[in-house]
């Protein structure tokens, strides 16, 4: 029976560890509305925080986000995540935007590359000086990986 608790902790242990496959991520996340630049690093074994800053001419973007993440299941490399946070965004006449966010997404991480790919769903709803809902934040990113 010990024989039994002690391969079943190993096997449990190392599907836990598989929950991340890097520890800081670089890149950018393309979408129809707010491409930016992107990072990801985590925390712990499935806990990660993500920033997205998005600069242009008349305005600037801070995102941060803190998301879960989880393996697939036999899946090397692919995992899904979710999280929640808020943004800022700024307008350089001195407009304060304000909204709180949330992200789901699938992601993979090559084995024999330092690259991550990832697709996400981002809706976001303004709550300071702002009353707007944005539905259909979706994005590509890639990521330069260090682990």
């Amino acid at each position: 029976m010990k024989v039994l608790k002690v391969f079943l902790f190993f096997i449990l242990a190392s599907i836990s560890l598989r929950a991340q496959d890097y520890k800081t991520g670089l890149g950018v996340r393309l979408s129809p509305h707010f491409n930016c630049i992107d990072a990801r690093h985590f925390l712990s074994q499935k806990l990660a925080i993500e920033g997205m800053l998005n600069l242009t001419k008349t305005q600037a973007t801070l995102v941060v986000l803190a998301e879960f993440n989880r393996p697939f299941p036999n899946e090397d490399g692919l995992s899904w995540y979710w999280g929640l946070g808020g943004a800022m965004r700024m307008w350089q006449e001195g407009g304060i935007v304000g909204s709180a966010d949330a992200i789901l997404a699938l992601e993979y991480t090559f084995k024999s590359a330092p690259v991550n790919l990832s697709l996400d769903w981002k809706p976001a709803v303004e709550v300071i000086n702002g009353d707007q809902f944005y539905p259909a934040g979706f994005g590509f990113s890639v990521r330069f990986v260090f682990r």
